[in-house]
């Protein structure tokens, strides 16, 4: 099965809603959602895969929670860290088989809470450790779909692509060259038409 067709059923479709076509590459929404989540205070986790390359998965975590220990998760594994005060923003393209580096992911995540005082009295947001516990979950929650897939079998191979064939053009008949009325003289009999045999 498509990795993306995968994901795509297993998460009720793309983050848009108004995008029906699975052979494009748009996002698809793998964080818990629940009425009453405020934007800003939850951490919004997307996963891509690449049109051209169904074997990779592109991970994107937005507003995340983080310490040193998630930094050195990002060199190590040569994602984009961004920093945004206590929050940050994680994109790291991933081979769809290393399902260990999303569960070591969810793991530090989980245990950020519980990594000393002092850095759990920094933040300034009381659902910090909710935060952390949310986030570690959902990440799980994928690193478990891939390794069903993988499971299952995995395709690789691009989607192939429905091309419409272009109708055959039609060589169009030259018009009839207009006759002059007045050079033509009907009472001519060289111009009468000859019965058919």
């Amino acid at each position: 099965m498509y990795s993306r067709q995968f994901l795509f059923e297993k998460y009720g479709g793309f983050a848009d809603k108004r995008c029906k076509q699975k052979e494009r590459d748009y996002s698809i929404a793998v964080h818990e959602s629940r009425v009453g989540d405020i934007d800003g205070q939850c951490c919004a986790i997307f996963v891509n895969v690449p049109v051209d390359d169904l074997s990779k998965v592109t991970l994107t975590l937005s507003n995340a929670p983080f310490d040193n220990e998630i930094k050195e998760w990002a060199t190590k594994h040569a994602a984009t860290f961004t920093q945004f005060d206590d929050r940050a923003r994680i994109s790291i393209s991933l081979d769809v088989r290393n399902v260990q580096a999303i569960k070591s992911l969810a793991g530090k995540i989980n245990q950020i809470p519980n990594r000393g005082r002092k850095v759990w009295t920094l933040r300034r947001t009381r659902n910090y450790r909710w935060l952390c516990e949310r986030t570690a979950r959902a990440l799980r929650t994928l690193a478990a779909n891939l390794e069903e897939l993988l499971k299952n079998g995995i395709t690789t191979t691009p989607v192939p692509t429905v091309t419409n064939n272009p109708k055959p053009k039609v060589a169009r008949t030259p018009a009839a060259t207009p006759v002059d009325s007045e050079s033509f003289d009907l009472t001519d009999p060289l111009h009468w038409e000859r019965p058919s045999i």
